[in-house]
């Protein structure tokens, strides 16, 4: 969908789309997942986004159909297409071609029948996978040309890969829905940014003991159909003092938080806390992190028209608008380009490791994998514990994630490592933009 956009969709006035499957009736799952289900929601989509002008049904959207491991196929394919795509003044039309999809032999093959094709057609322009960018590249030289196109946004992007945003109307949730996230978040934001800057130097010692303390009232409500207040939740003394007293100076950074009530003992530390909503409870068992990371990425990026941040993200299926599938922590759409961030406060390894460590990867493993195409980056965001710590412990946590190139931003300054990260991409498209990558 990249090509078209930059390009610019009002200028195409055909789309081919190379199908590496022997037909649309396979019965080969993998095929008709990862080839067929693709070509034809893609085809939907340059329907509804031309108002009909390209579709199949007038032609002006072919899909083709042959071995993704056969070059001769693809040349064939496109001399034939080529043939056939002629203005009606009789001059041949420019082709934009993405080197980025399909197999290597698709894309060999197209590009051997492209320059087959006579001197009017035998040039080739690419659109870049990731900026805004058109090529016009002819033996010897190469050419920016101006960008009509724009940028996939969130709606657009999700509809690429099949799905869309999902919005639960149980009242009962209403308070884990997006909006009302950000709007807590943004209303809050100097407690939960006071808190974060308190809480994470401390945080491998500290959310343990948070943990404990708020995650055994969340799962006492599980399965309530209405939410119940904890009573009061006592700092123990069973704990060391350091864990317990930076997490008492981070905690007392939340007084006036909406729906966490405080009691101070006399020497005004905080020796106890009642939860008094489900949105409190969700912020106090992991919620803290993802809002200290949403309004960090905000605060950075912010400013700019190209980058919009999401936080609690619901992401359905559109064959199953009811049923959400999954939900992003943290979502940045740069240009056309999606972030995934997972944020995780657990040591992802150890007894437990087998389990969280083995669930945490799979999860923005599989989520990447659904959204990503060529462009998708995925970070995880854990300030629980080192990378030091993670790579002498067993699991090979590290290990499996530079394998499925997924960040690890790792330790007390997890959120700021994220926040460079996610800005460098930012910063690299202006660059490329800037470096001569007109808009017009």
């Amino acid at each position: 969908m990249l090509p078209v956009a930059h390009a610019g969709i009002d200028r195409v006035e055909q789309v081919f789309i190379f199908c590496g499957a022997y037909g649309p009736d396979t019965d080969d799952g993998n095929d008709r997942a990862e080839a067929v289900d693709p070509a034809l929601r893609l085809a939907r989509q340059l329907a509804r986004l031309s108002n009909n002008r390209l579709s199949e049904a007038k032609r002006t959207v072919r899909i083709v159909y042959g071995s993704p491991v056969t070059i001769s196929t693809w040349n064939q394919e496109m001399r034939a297409l080529l043939a056939d795509t002629e203005r009606p003044d009789g001059k041949s039309l420019p082709v934009v071609l993405n080197l980025k999809g399909g197999t290597k032999e698709m894309s060999i093959g197209g590009v051997l029948g492209l320059s087959a094709t006579g001197k009017d057609r035998g040039l080739l322009v690419t659109v870049s996978d990731q900026y805004a960018r058109v090529q016009l590249v002819r033996p010897g030289r190469q050419d920016i040309l101006p960008v009509r196109g724009a940028d996939l946004d969130l709606p657009r992007y999700l509809e690429t890969y099949g799905f869309r945003e999902h919005i639960d109307p149980h009242p009962r949730r209403a308070h884990q829905q997006r909006a009302a996230l950000e709007a807590l978040y943004e209303a809050e934001r100097d407690r939960i940014q006071a808190f974060a800057r308190a809480f994470l130097p401390a945080a491998i010692e500290g959310w343990p003991l948070l943990r404990d303390l708020a995650q055994k009232h969340a799962d006492a409500n599980k399965g309530d159909r209405d939410f119940k207040p904890s009573g009061l939740i006592s700092m123990p003394d069973s704990r060391p003092w350091p864990a317990r007293d930076q997490l008492s100076r981070a905690l007392k950074e939340l007084q006036g938080f909406p729906g966490i009530d405080f009691d101070l003992d006399a020497g005004n530390a905080i020796s106890g806390f009642q939860i008094n909503t489900a949105a409190a409870s969700r912020f106090l068992t992991g919620g803290w992190l993802e809002a200290a990371l949403y309004l960090a990425v905000k605060d950075a990026l912010g400013a700019r028209n190209d980058v919009s941040v999401f936080t609690g993200l619901a992401i359905c299926s559109e064959a199953k608008p009811g049923t959400q599938q999954v939900e992003l922590d943290l979502a940045v759409m740069i240009g056309s380009q999606l972030v995934i961030v997972e944020a995780k406060s657990s040591q992802m390894t150890n007894a437990a490791a087998a389990r969280i460590g083995d669930h945490a990867l799979p999860v923005v493993e599989n989520n990447k994998r659904m959204l990503g195409g060529q462009v998708c980056r995925a970070l995880i965001v854990n300030p629980c514990v080192t990378l030091n710590w993670l790579e002498n412990r067993p699991g090979a946590v590290t290990d499996r994630a530079r394998r499925g190139g997924i960040e690890l931003c790792l330790g007390s300054r997890a959120i700021d490592k994220a926040v460079d990260y996610i800005v460098d991409i930012a910063a690299s498209r202006l660059a490329s933009q800037d470096a001569g990558h007109p808009a017009g």
